[in-house]
């Protein structure tokens, strides 16, 4: 029995590297990567150079220190640049590592839950077809993470025979916590609703908990940053959730329509499922739960798109599955056998085909910047916005790939020359230039344009 339990997990293993490779594996190398994506992996690349585990800089003006998430994830990606070269194919290893794990993790999770093999083959091949799922693990988030950890804490509980088991469960809540911060705040509702359904003592859970937590904490004070939770604080729920939190948003048509959509339009059909008998709405109600309660997270405070929906499609593929399944005759043995050629005939294939799945790239100032700072002649830019703007995604951009430090100016905020800066003006021209530039000391160096935007050096 143990010999065959192990080459079906065998078979497990290769089936979801398989489709892993296929989701994530054919995007590494593309150059590109999206906009949080940047930020966190100057933060991380900071880290590894400098040693300073605590204080998150990107090299921008932007966050002073950066205060938007925990640690963890910037942890996880600096140890891979301190072992390979800080680059677009390094900083997604973490995403490529969570998505398969987190495959096996979900198909271990619906098949103990639904006591149905197939129904777990459907569920995720479900999630794995759905686009604004599996991209995004080709980037470099902090919610592929979070989303692992949490449902590895879900599934612990659901099956803990032990209390060592429970202790684990909170362990991984832990690490969901340091991974994002609030977002944990998702998987509570199922934490608690598994508590009372097995009546089980919550103090091992609690005690593994809040113990790495605490000692996060202490670490924290103790560190450069010792003001890191006021900040984070500020951002993420004063002038967030505080502020832009509304229930009237749960009735935003383009939260739905945008869902419904990323989703192919299978998502009414989850409505379908309460039609079924009363059995089968009981072994909906984990799935369901983990939706309700990150709609609820997120919806309110007008959270739309792939990152938010990364925390809400595999509990829709779940019901989905758990729907479609009577409907289907084909076994799971041959769901996964044509999936699996499907997938490696993929990787073969797209691979060689020119096609940008990402649709980004180094923004088209960054070659001309790189060679001017390899001349030695620049070490900072400056860009210019208009006033109140918040462009922290061109910060993060240049920062990243150009190795350099960015700072945000208006034109008339712009200090004097320096022989080391270099300034991007975005739709700016001649008259524009002389009239705000040249009286401070500075002349056009290196001119390079592209949907009007040129950058600009003193002499």
């Amino acid at each position: 029995m143990s010999l065959q339990h192990g080459i079906q997990s065998q078979k497990l293993f290769y089936w979801v590297l398989a489709l892993a490779c296929c989701a994530v594996g054919i995007k590494n190398f593309e150059i590109g990567l999206k906009i949080d994506g940047l930020l966190y992996s100057a933060i991380s690349r900071t880290i590894a150079r400098t040693g300073e585990w605590f204080l998150l800089s990107a090299n921008t003006s932007d966050f002073q220190p950066f205060a938007e998430h925990p640690h963890l994830g910037f942890w996880t990606q600096a140890l891979v640049f301190k072992l390979l070269p800080a680059a677009d194919w390094s900083a997604r290893i973490p995403g490529h590592l969570y998505y398969a794990a987190f495959l096996f993790l979900f198909f271990r999770f619906v098949e103990k839950v639904s006591q149905s093999t197939k129904q777990a083959t459907l569920a995720c091949l479900i999630l794995w077809s759905f686009g604004s799922f599996s991209n995004f693990f080709s980037d470099a988030y902090l919610d592929p993470g979070t989303l692992f950890w949490g449902t590895l804490c879900v599934y612990l509980l659901h099956i803990a025979s032990s209390r060592k088991m429970i202790a684990l469960a909170g362990f991984s809540l832990a690490l969901c916590t340091l991974q994002k911060g609030l977002s944990v705040l998702g998987f509570f509702p199922i934490v608690a609703y598994l508590f009372f359904k097995h009546k089980r003592n919550p103090t091992f859970f609690l005690i593994a908990f809040f113990t790495p937590l605490t000692l996060y904490y202490l670490a924290i004070k103790q560190s450069s940053v010792p003001q890191f939770f006021e900040i984070y604080w500020s951002r993420q729920f004063s002038n967030r959730f505080a502020e832009q939190g509304s229930l009237w948003n749960l009735f935003n048509s383009d939260f739905w329509l945008t869902l419904c959509q990323d989703t192919y339009y299978l998502f009414p059909l989850c409505v379908l499922s309460f039609f079924q008998s009363q059995q089968k709405i009981k072994g909906l109600l984990i799935p369901y739960i983990l939706f309700f309660s990150f709609i609820l997270l997120y919806a309110p405070n007008n959270r739309i798109g792939y990152q938010y929906w990364l925390m809400i499609l595999p509990w829709i593929a779940w019901v989905l599955a758990q729907l479609l399944e009577p409907k289907l005759s084909i076994s799971h043995t041959t769901l996964q056998q044509w999936s699996l050629r499907i997938a490696i005939t993929a990787v073969l294939i797209l691979q060689y085909l020119p096609i940008p799945i990402n649709k980004r790239g180094q923004p088209p100032e960054i070659p001309p910047l790189i060679e001017l700072k390899h001349t030695n002649k620049v070490n900072e830019l400056i860009l210019e916005t208009d006033p109140g703007a918040w462009d922290f995604g061109s910060a993060g951009a240049f920062s990243w790939y150009a190795d350099i430090h960015v700072s945000h100016a208006t034109l008339d905020e712009f200090p004097v020359a320096s022989f080391r800066k270099a300034i991007l003006l975005r739709k700016a021209d001649a008259s524009q230039f002389k009239k705000y530039l040249e009286p401070k000391g500075w002349c056009l160096h290196q001119k390079w344009s592209h949907s009007s935007l040129w950058i600009h050096c003193p002499i």
